[in-house]
């Protein structure tokens, strides 16, 4: 798997085909493409979930990258301080 392609078991493992976002994303997508054409809801069934993928995979390269980020301040030694009380809470 690239880094710029996320696989659907990673998007669905880490729960973000199902967030907020992503199916708001496919509802607005379903309305858009009931309103253009009001009788193909498989069309727009297939569209929305289109776009809840989309969404879900967009958003998991957000929180990979935000994970990198943090990593790379820890091997550097400059975690944010949220993260460093975190880390001393846990041992």
């Amino acid at each position: 798997m690239s880094n710029s392609t996320v696989g659907t078991d990673a998007v669905r493992t880490l729960g973000v085909l199902r967030s907020e976002e992503a199916d708001a994303e496919a509802d607005a997508v379903y309305e858009m493409v009931l309103r253009h054409r009001p009788t193909a809801h498989r069309v727009a069934q297939e569209a929305a979930e289109q776009a809840r993928h989309r969404t879900a995979q967009y958003l998991l390269q957000q929180r990979l990258g935000q994970l990198r980020v943090l990593r790379i301040r820890a091997a550097a030694g400059r975690l944010p301080q949220r993260a460093l009380e975190h880390r001393r809470s846990c041992q």
